[in-house]
């Protein structure tokens, strides 16, 4: 083989071979997951009081993705308190869709997550306050779910003394 042909040839497995070594790092390092919750916590908890975090990303973006691990808690002084607790979720999608900004999702599917509400002492139920209503002022954001699927759910209502448990509740609706 010519030498003008090597080096160039040398060059691309060499590109090809960093490529791949820095996916490789990428996925054993956790490094998305970090991303994903440094990116909640900088816009969804201050905004919403809601401290989110992901314990694992599986899957690709293209068609969809599981989420492992996820709990929300409320941050409320003096202390936080646990909403909710996914050990997994799935989401399937279009890229097409959310290329053209189209926000469908087909499928959106919870594995065995856990509810918690519950009310304060003077009655108040402690969730987070939705900002929104009227003079937003910016475009409104639409999305569509095709799929909801809930499989063996747990809710949990904290009356005061008094706690309400349903267990192995499920959900599919389309």
């Amino acid at each position: 083989m010519r030498k003008r042909f090597k080096i160039p040839l040398y060059a691309l497995v060499a590109i090809i071979a960093i490529v791949v070594i820095g996916v490789i790092v990428l996925i054993r390092s956790h490094y998305l997951e970090k991303l994903v919750n440094r990116l909640l916590a900088e816009r969804i908890a201050s905004q919403y009081n809601l401290d989110i975090t992901i314990g694992e990303i599986e899957g690709s973006f293209v068609g969809g993705f599981v989420l492992n691990d996820v709990t929300v808690r409320f941050i409320e002084k003096p202390d936080t308190m646990t909403l909710a607790h996914f050990p997994s979720m799935s989401i399937r999608y279009q890229a097409e869709n959310l290329w053209h900004r189209r926000w469908i999702i087909d499928s959106l599917r919870f594995h065995g997550p856990q509810l918690f509400f519950q009310r304060d002492t003077t009655g108040r139920w402690r969730l987070p306050k939705v900002a929104g209503g009227a003079g937003g002022g910016g475009p409104t954001l639409t999305w569509e779910v095709r799929r909801l699927g809930i499989d063996s759910a747990s809710v949990q209502v904290g009356l005061g003394d008094r706690k309400l448990k349903w267990y192995d509740v499920n959900l599919n609706a389309s």
